[in-house]
């Protein structure tokens, strides 16, 4: 009787054991696939604001562009909140990408790229303004800002 009780003691432990064993295993699976999820949400967000930023970018050239073909000051005004947007989603990307190394060096080569596209299309609109508009129109045309928004797209 007391070897059945200690077979019937052992089996219980065991399965006690065995219970906790995967009952732990479960918590930790939920543990990284919520880990997981958090990190999947927060790359969704930054390559939201990247689209944002391209967008924003595309936008200001579209008033640019405009600018230096009506001269209409009215074009300004979205080229100016394009650059003060751009400016801002930059910053959040800061933010975002701080705890990544990788993503941190390509934010700062972005912003680098993003930076000279808007110091092209300034010259472009101060030239305009200051009745150069000719060479402003050289400028677009000999395709440096082609090639800086192509660079923003690959990086």
């Amino acid at each position: 009787m007391d070897n059945i009780r200690r077979g019937g003691i052992k089996l219980l432990t065991i399965s006690w054991l065995l219970l906790i064993l995967v009952l732990a295993s479960v918590i930790g699976i939920l543990y990284l696939e919520d880990n997981n999820n958090d990190s999947v949400i927060r790359s969704l967000r930054i390559k939201s604001r990247l689209t944002e930023v391209l967008s924003t970018i595309k936008d200001a050239e579209t008033g640019q562009r405009g600018f230096l073909l009506d001269g209409g000051e009215e074009y300004l005004e979205s080229y100016y909140e394009s650059d003060n947007q751009s400016d801002s989603l930059l910053a959040t990307l800061t933010v975002a990408v701080k705890e990544n190394p990788l993503q941190k060096r390509k934010l700062i080569l972005l912003r680098s790229i993003v930076k000279k596209k808007f110091k092209e299309m300034d010259e472009t609109i101060k030239l305009t303004k200051n009745g150069n508009r000719e060479t402003a129109i050289a400028i677009v045309r000999s395709d440096i800002g082609f090639q800086m928004m192509s660079e923003i797209e690959q990086t």
